[in-house]
């Protein structure tokens, strides 16, 4: 072997014994390298993991709350609409029982709902007003004829009764007794839902449980609609006249669906 050829053999072997030795020595590195880093990876990796799965539960609540905000809309346009359903329902079972008792062929009347209370006051407030044609000294009626009292004062969209038993009301009255005598005096509202009768001839025999009705002496109510009956009768001997209780129907009436009598306007006094 010539000196020239031994060089290169050396040369070649010294090369690959390099090889060997750095993939030897690379993969002792990479062993100790992961050796070292493994258990750092492994709480990353699973900190990660947990991480994302926090991130994934704030996107399912998120989502959640949405479609739970959703659904409280959906159930409450379901819930409103039930409602007036159920309104309609009213009005229209209403509008039947007038029908059947021949209101229509009487009076023109406008149905309204009853909104709010002052019994402190003697008002009702009621859901039609001057949009509506409602105007002031109008009457109101349930659908049995009950008569509730008159319009008070008139809004846009709503209305004011006052009731009979307000004391700034005062109308004519007949009472109708056993004998089917024709007796008339003066209704008085006393406040409190109370209404007393004024101006009855001692003579007259008043009885508890006669029933009182409107007339149209003075024009403030059209005639025949339902007041009240007789309570405690008060007379005396020093006195030319009795006066009496009227317990009015209205409280034990007083629905949610009322009438207005829309062609019947009352005189004004003088």
């Amino acid at each position: 072997m010539t000196s020239k050829s031994r060089n290169l053999f050396l040369a070649i072997a010294i090369f690959l014994i390099l090889i060997t030795l750095n993939k030897f020595f690379l993969n002792e590195v990479k062993n100790t390298f992961y050796t070292i880093t493994l258990p750092i990876q492994n709480i990353l990796w699973k900190g990660g993991e947990k991480f994302s799965g926090f991130l994934q539960t704030l996107f399912e609540l998120r989502n959640l709350k949405i479609e739970n905000q959703e659904l409280l809309k959906q159930n409450q346009k379901f819930l409103s609409v039930m409602g007036e359903i159920k309104n309609l329902r009213k009005e229209n079972q209403t509008l039947k029982e007038a029908l059947n008792l021949e209101l229509e062929k009487d009076f023109e009347l406008i149905l309204v709902e009853v909104i709010g209370k002052e019994t402190d006051g003697d008002f009702v407030l009621i859901s039609k007003g001057e949009d509506e044609g409602i105007s002031e000294g109008m009457p109101v009626i349930t659908k049995e004829k009950i008569l509730i009292g008159s319009i008070e004062k008139v809004y846009k969209n709503f209305s004011r009764i006052l009731l009979l038993s307000n004391q700034k009301s005062n109308f004519d009255v007949e009472i109708q007794n056993q004998e089917s005598s024709e007796i008339y005096g003066l209704a008085q509202g006393e406040g409190d839902l109370k209404i007393r009768l004024k101006f009855i001839p001692r003579e007259e025999e008043l009885a508890k449980g006669d029933r009182v009705f409107t007339t149209v002496l003075a024009g403030i109510f059209p005639k025949g609609l339902l007041v009240g009956e007789i309570g405690e009768v008060k007379k005396s001997d020093v006195s030319a006249f009795q006066e009496a209780e009227i317990e009015p129907y209205f409280k034990r009436n007083l629905s949610e669906i009322l009438f207005v009598i829309k062609n019947f306007i009352p005189k004004k006094e003088s």
